[in-house]
């Protein structure tokens, strides 16, 4: 598991802006430890490149949570996406 210090090191973006996407549910799965930290799985940084790379492209934080969340269905969403 990782925190956000290593998530945001790992991927050269501010804490601020992990923290600041971590709060629009780009992230589905992020857990919290008994000191409420939030900690990241290897799969919920699948989703953080995932993220950053589609804000690379331009694409608003919007339809990248519309993305995200079709792609939390499964591939029952592929035609969708």
């Amino acid at each position: 598991m990782y925190t956000v210090k290593d998530v945001s090191k790992q991927f050269n973006i501010s804490p601020h802006t992990l923290r600041f996407y971590a709060n629009k549910d780009l992230f589905p799965n992020i857990t919290r430890n008994k000191q409420n930290i939030r900690l990241f799985s290897d799969k919920d940084l699948e989703y953080v490149e995932m993220v950053l790379a589609l804000r690379h492209t331009g694409m608003s934080l919007p339809s990248i949570k519309a993305y995200i969340d079709l792609c939390a269905i499964g591939d029952d969403s592929v035609m969708q996406r």
